[in-house]
């Protein structure tokens, strides 16, 4: 999978790619590798929870896989914005 090849554009996913010039996400071949192989849980973590985790997450989803995120295996780019984002969500 090659993630992030743009120079001009931000690819915060590990399923799609950022293309700000057509307005379009390219997929970066992840999903249908996966899929190939019968996987249908993703577990993520790394860096960062609230840009490309959480992007990963949303488009692995969107894809169909089950996604569950190794809370302790990640860490936010801005942890205070998140956790009130995270709070405003369940009240």
């Amino acid at each position: 999978m090659r993630k992030g090849r743009d120079t001009d554009s931000d690819s915060y996913s590990g399923f799609r790619n950022n293309d700000n010039a057509r307005g379009t996400r390219p997929s970066t071949g992840l999903s249908g590798y996966l899929k190939e192989r019968g996987v249908k849980n993703i577990f993520l973590g790394g860096l960062a929870r609230d840009v490309c985790v959480l992007w990963t997450a949303l488009d692995g989803a969107a894809a169909g896989f089950e996604t569950f995120f190794v809370w302790e295996l990640t860490r936010a780019v801005n942890p205070d914005e998140m956790k009130k984002d995270i709070l405003a969500g369940l009240r």
